[in-house]
């Protein structure tokens, strides 16, 4: 089922006021949240070795994406645990997440928590006013993971293009990649975290405020889930 853009070109903006404004990311893992979600990444001591997963020329086609819209379902093989509930299907929205109930997320990014009950049960990993193209996004699902690839994506309003990849394991594993940002590009305008279905339980990793970098690996997830997985 796919849904038609839900966004307003009024508002388009009103959330880079706010760029860089958040807190900085000064260590590269964080956490506990309130479920025990914690995070590190490639940068830390110890955290996840970057390793891009191309799914182009593989991978099924997400078609229906564009600016200010959501598609979906699509199916989920294994039984993905996340925040004690189990997923077996996601959406996909344009302005940067995976979400995990048929609702749009707004462009306009706010931190997690986001204590909303119309926004939860999603994964941010650049969570902002997006475009994508009508290739811009793949997925495949290996039967224990699933890979969703994103590339030559961009903000509204600039033309610098940049990759990233969202990658789920059946042990509750979350893997968030990042690549080929093109310099000038917008990286201070975003979210990135896990947002539960209990809207004040979620793991803020960063909120308007540079944090992604070409060759950034991030894992997000319960602490014994590891992020060292096939």
């Amino acid at each position: 089922t796919f849904r038609a853009p839900v966004g307003s070109d009024e508002m388009k903006g009103k959330d880079d006021e706010f760029d860089g404004q958040g807190n900085p990311v000064i260590r590269g893992a964080g956490g506990p949240d309130a479920f025990g979600y914690v995070w590190i990444d490639s940068d830390e001591a110890g955290g996840p070795v970057f390793n891009w997963q191309d799914i182009s020329g593989t991978g099924t086609v997400v078609g229906g994406l564009g600016d200010d819209n959501y598609v979906g379902p699509f199916p989920i093989s294994f039984a993905f645990p996340f925040y004690g509930e189990t997923k077996t299907q996601f959406w996909i929205n344009s302005n940067g997440t995976v979400i995990f109930k048929d609702q749009y997320v707004t462009l306009g990014n706010s931190n997690i928590p986001t204590n909303s009950s119309t926004l939860n049960d999603f994964i941010a990993w650049f969570w902002d006013d997006l475009v994508m193209s009508a290739s811009s996004v793949h997925y495949q699902d290996f039967g224990n993971r699933l890979v969703i690839q994103y590339v030559d994506v961009r903000n509204f309003g600039q033309t610098q293009l940049f990759d990233a990849q969202v990658i789920i394991y059946a042990n509750g594993s979350i893997l968030v990649q990042y690549d080929n940002i093109d310099a000038g590009t917008d990286i201070s305008g975003n979210t990135i975290g896990c947002q539960s279905s209990t809207p004040a339980v979620g793991l803020s990793v960063a909120f308007n405020t540079p944090y992604v970098h070409d060759g950034l690996a991030l894992y997000m997830g319960p602490p014994g889930s590891h992020f060292i997985v096939d």
